[in-house]
């Protein structure tokens, strides 16, 4: 109980609004901690209860991953970004709309993930291609869920080792590795997917991780070896009553 106690006095210390009367009806209360998880979008609706102890709750919002982008011809396709990462407190006043943000498919970015009007995460950036040469060249990793919206991250690289993905946050929004002409291709961060090798596709993120997808690999012909989808997006609620 008391372990539960010092939880409800971090949660309530977010506002200074919060009378004492609700403070002291939160402490001598059997609270119990609850969580709602969001993999499609959907309606939060806080109970009676939750609204009347003040109506607070911890939010883990997360956009849907950015694309790998497209290898082939001499090119290497650059991993997805992750989408961003956004962990609040947020004191409703009845029922949010939870909007999940889908994984951007090749070349295309992730979708925005909201939480009503309280938070929003933005996805994360499209992988786009990397010429390539027979000695070095330079690779660009996915990015990282911390770094904003994806913000693609410059990694050093050459023709046998490839960009690995930028890291998440949270455990959500990692990079999705770059694409590579030699078959050693990047990895991708918390579910991010992995480059394509020499003719090869890259692969998707796993589904509601915010990751992006891997980038497809070069190849010698016209063919074009695709980059990963990047994944879907997620909310995570967690409150007392």
């Amino acid at each position: 109980m008391k372990t539960v106690r010092l939880l409800l006095v971090m949660t309530l210390s977010a506002s200074l609004t919060l009378g004492q009367s609700s403070l002291a009806t939160l402490l001598n209360s059997k609270a119990t901690r609850k969580q709602a998880v969001f993999l499609s979008s959907g309606t939060f609706t806080p109970s009676a209860n939750l609204l009347a102890l003040g109506g607070w709750v911890d939010a883990i919002v997360v956009g849907g991953g950015g694309g790998g982008g497209n290898g082939g011809n001499g090119q290497a396709g650059m991993g997805g970004g992750g989408g961003k990462v956004v962990h609040l407190m947020a004191q409703l006043a009845g029922a949010v709309t939870v909007t999940i943000g889908a994984g951007g498919a090749a070349h295309s970015a992730g979708g925005t993930t909201s939480f009503g009007s309280y938070l929003t995460a933005s996805g994360g950036v499209a992988g786009t291609s990397i010429t390539t040469s027979s000695s070095t060249y330079t690779v660009i990793a996915g990015g990282s869920g911390s770094n904003g919206a994806g913000t693609p991250a410059f990694v050093g690289g050459s023709s046998s080792q490839s960009g690995n993905g930028g890291p998440c946050l949270l455990g959500f929004g990692g990079g999705g590795g770059s694409g590579d002409g030699s078959g050693r291709a990047g990895r991708g961060a918390c579910g991010g997917g992995k480059g394509g090798g020499l003719n090869t596709n890259g692969t998707d993120a796993g589904a509601n991780t915010g990751a992006g997808g891997g980038g497809g690999g070069s190849s010698s012909s016209s063919t074009t070896y695709t980059g990963g989808a990047g994944g879907s997006g997620i909310v995570i609620v967690t409150w007392f009553e």
